[in-house]
């Protein structure tokens, strides 16, 4: 008889190693130069979020310091909220603004902040 938690492990690295291929395969332009290019900015999006963690902890899962109620998902969204408001605030401004920051910038830590949402235990 199968043990299912050993089953259910045995599957999920099949899983996983199925998608390192496909992400191998676009980053070596097999899969044509757009899903080359998707993955680039993928994974140079997921070294950020790893380098960010491993300095600031796995502070995104926390229930905030200064507002202990909210649960993790709900900070977060409060965070992705500033970064929504950042980017409007961007794209309307008329002149330089006064902290100089690239839209790019704005867009990737709101992408981010949406990859640790829905990694985020529950």
């Amino acid at each position: 008889m199968r043990d299912p938690i050993k089953e259910t492990q045995r599957l999920n690295a099949e899983i996983e190693e199925q998608e390192l291929d496909i992400l191998r395969q676009a980053l070596n332009g097999d899969r044509g130069e757009d899903q080359q290019r998707i993955a680039s900015q993928g994974v140079a999006l997921i070294s950020l979020l790893l380098s960010k963690n491993a300095d600031y902890g796995s502070s995104a899962w926390k229930s905030p310091l200064l507002a202990p109620g909210m649960t993790p998902r709900e900070a977060i969204q409060c965070r992705m909220s500033d970064k929504i408001e950042r980017f409007r605030n961007l794209i309307g401004q008329k002149g330089k603004p006064e902290i100089e920051e690239p839209l790019e910038d704005t867009i990737s830590d709101l992408t981010g902040y949406g990859i640790l949402w829905m990694g985020a235990p529950i």
